[in-house]
């Protein structure tokens, strides 16, 4: 995804406006290592789900340290770039964070 890409979605998407490219890119990581997760609750997994439960929205929160509410927004955004990433390897920092913030909630992977 090229930066041009990143500027069209955010202009409908305000509430990130404030957010760092390391959060995006953070967000884009996490949601890669929630994909098993997210396909376990999805009603067809070819195509990425138009919205992800609480649960995962919560989990993604804690692991890039932001507002759960900013979560569905980044979702709507850049769920495609999701679901089309491929090759994403998390580092054992990563696994830990999603581990640590989802586990509580009976989830890991």
């Amino acid at each position: 995804m090229d930066l041009q890409t990143i500027c069209d979605f955010l202009k409908h998407y305000p509430l990130l406006y404030h957010l760092k490219l390391e959060k995006l890119s953070q967000f884009l990581r996490y949601s890669s290592i929630a994909r098993g997760l997210i396909e376990a609750e999805a009603i067809h997994i070819r195509l990425p789900p138009d919205t992800i439960s609480p649960k995962i929205q919560n989990i993604l929160a804690a692991c890039i340290d932001e507002d759960p509410l900013v979560v569905p927004q980044l979702w709507s955004a850049f769920k495609g770039e999701v679901w089309q990433a491929s090759g994403i390897t998390a580092t054992e920092e990563e696994i830990r964070t999603y581990n640590r913030h989802g586990l509580p909630l009976e989830t890991c992977e």
